[in-house]
């Protein structure tokens, strides 16, 4: 009865990690873009016959130590999640990762300049696709 119980418990952890690595940045998104010193900017596009999403756009630039917080944010959630790619082109870096539940489809970005690392800017853009 034990083992099955820390069987359960350990898969129920497994596969919770790509919900945490998407709280977390959906939380850091929800956060900068509320307190200002960024620039947010959101869109719609929805299906013109039945007014259902068809897909959520979501965009947003900081710059100095908040971009630090979503670039170590990014790299942490790297780590732990199975979807993810890495890119370097021309001193520009992309890390891009996708989470998959039954509700939707999300696809998040970053792309920072190497170069500027300590004083760049980070483009964080989340799409998401419902299902």
């Amino acid at each position: 009865m034990k083992y099955q119980f820390i069987v359960w418990l350990g898969l129920s952890l497994l596969l919770s990690i790509p919900l945490r690595a998407q709280n977390s940045i959906d939380k850091m998104v929800e956060e900068f873009s509320a307190i200002g010193g960024s620039k947010f900017i959101s869109a719609v596009e929805r299906d013109s016959n039945t007014s259902r999403v068809k897909k959520v756009v979501k965009r947003l630039v900081v710059n100095g130590v908040n971009a630090q917080r979503f670039i170590h944010g990014f790299k942490r959630e790297a780590q732990r999640h199975r979807h993810t790619v890495t890119n370097r082109k021309n001193d520009e870096t992309t890390i891009t990762m996708v989470a998959d539940d039954k509700k939707a489809t999300r696809v998040y970005l970053l792309k920072y300049d190497d170069r500027a690392y300590h004083f760049s800017d980070a483009t964080i853009t989340i799409v998401i696709v419902p299902k």
